[in-house]
């Protein structure tokens, strides 16, 4: 809650150190680039507003929609790119990708997210076949990619 001598923006940083308080993700860069894990060759496209319909289109796509001050969502970052990891080992046609919401509002507006980290998962033809809101675990994410038909790593 904002008190009237805070602005919304001290509010927001209240909240930032008030996430990752406790968080051993808390000394992680917020500029950190996704899918730049040392030892990740696994590449989780960094997508936005310029790129979007063209990076989902023409394959399942696991877009993570996710912001750099949101401890959740950089606690969900190392699951996410295992998960992605193991999908490319396994020849797997889902592509994986990230939009960071503070950077890409219009993306982030046109599917309607509210709360981060939020998942979804878009068929080949660019259209929302499931979601999850919140962190996941891996059996729920796995869940939520189970939509696309494919076998699972």
């Amino acid at each position: 809650m904002t008190t009237p001598d805070q602005t919304p923006q001290s509010q927001a940083a209240h909240n930032q150190a008030t996430d990752t308080a406790g968080d051993d993700t808390s000394t992680m860069s917020p500029s950190r680039t996704p899918g730049t894990t040392p030892g990740n060759d696994v590449a989780v496209a960094d997508i936005g507003d310029s790129d979007f319909a063209a990076a989902i289109a023409g394959q399942f796509t696991a877009v993570d929609l996710w912001a750099p001050w949101c401890g959740p969502c950089r606690r969900f970052m190392p699951s996410f790119e295992r998960i992605a990891g193991e999908h490319a080992a396994s020849g797997s046609p889902i592509a994986f990708a990230r939009v960071n919401v503070d950077d890409n509002p219009v993306t982030a507006a046109a599917m309607a997210v509210h709360s981060i980290p939020t998942v979804i998962l878009f068929g080949p033809d660019g259209l929302e076949v499931t979601r999850t809101t919140g962190v996941p675990n891996a059996d729920d994410l796995m869940a939520l990619l189970s939509h696309a038909g494919l076998p699972q790593s």
